[in-house]
């Protein structure tokens, strides 16, 4: 029997470095941004016509919050180029899985937001990632739109690194925000998430991320205790730190559907301590 086909684009990206590991037992074509722009729909096409996968996990994108409300690159890396992977993959009946961010919320509501929940993006960021969804909700076809939030992994920038730079650079405080809210999740751990997702077909929207959420403060004070760095972490308004593209204050995922399917799901807190162990 053949192994089941999937390919993983932007294999390069925070996510896929994780998750390609974990899928040994298939037969993985993994295409990073030279090998596969997602963005030019003749290579699409070739990559997905000639290898007729029976899965496209879709990691690439354009990532940068800040730099997307000047470069509208984020529009054809987020939106284009999904509707071009979407469509090929109906032409070989693959599915798709790819990925979003609670971003495509305004964070304005003091509820949990559903996979159900009206979208309302407030930076361009989530307006082109609301436009991804909205090509994939486009097809007739069975894909998965899994929403993520707040990721840190191995592979790139991220939130965590950063706090240790900062208590690694002399200074005695490191002043964080602590009105906006989340799941922090490491991407190791969303790894194996996903890949129970992949082995139960699932097809749909699902929310995954840590089983519990905290502000930027809060996880800031225990990536500093965890790490045992000898300096204060202060709690500030984001009003003190404007940023070029505005946040969601309150744009936590519910992870409830995910639970109730037996979704692999760990606190905040173990997927910070895996994190650092690793």
């Amino acid at each position: 029997m053949k192994k089941i086909r999937i390919i993983v684009t932007g294999s390069k990206g925070m996510l896929a470095q994780d998750l390609i590991p974990l899928l040994s037992k298939y037969e993985v074509y993994a295409f990073d941004r030279a090998a596969l722009n997602v963005t030019n729909k003749k290579q699409v096409e070739e990559a997905i016509f000639q290898l007729r996968p029976h899965y496209v996990m879709n990691c690439a994108g354009f990532t940068n919050v800040d730099a997307a409300e000047i470069n509208p690159d984020c529009y054809t890396a987020n939106a284009i180029a999904v509707h071009h992977i979407v469509r090929a993959c109906d032409k070989v009946k693959a599915r798709l899985y790819h990925f979003s961010t609670d971003y495509v919320f305004d964070g304005a509501s003091a509820k949990f937001y559903g996979e159900t929940s009206g979208r309302n993006p407030i930076n361009h960021y989530g307006r082109s990632k609301m436009l991804g969804e909205v090509a994939l909700e486009s097809s007739e076809g069975n894909h998965a739109l899994v929403r993520i939030q707040w990721l840190f992994g191995k592979s790139g920038t991220n939130f965590v690194k950063k706090i240790l730079e900062l208590a690694s650079d002399g200074r005695e405080n490191i002043n964080v925000v602590c009105d906006q809210f989340g799941r922090p999740t490491s991407t190791p751990l969303l790894s194996k998430a996903i890949l129970y997702l992949l082995n139960e077909r699932y097809s749909g929207k699902v929310h995954v991320g840590a089983s519990n959420y905290c502000n930027w403060y809060d996880f800031a004070a225990e990536i500093i205790k965890k790490a045992k760095k000898n300096v204060a972490v202060v709690p500030c308004s984001s009003d003190l730190y404007p940023r070029p593209a505005s946040r969601p204050k309150f744009g936590v995922l519910d992870v409830s559907l995910a639970q109730q399917m037996d979704v692999p799901m760990y606190s905040w807190q173990e997927h910070l301590s895996d994190y650092l162990e690793s």
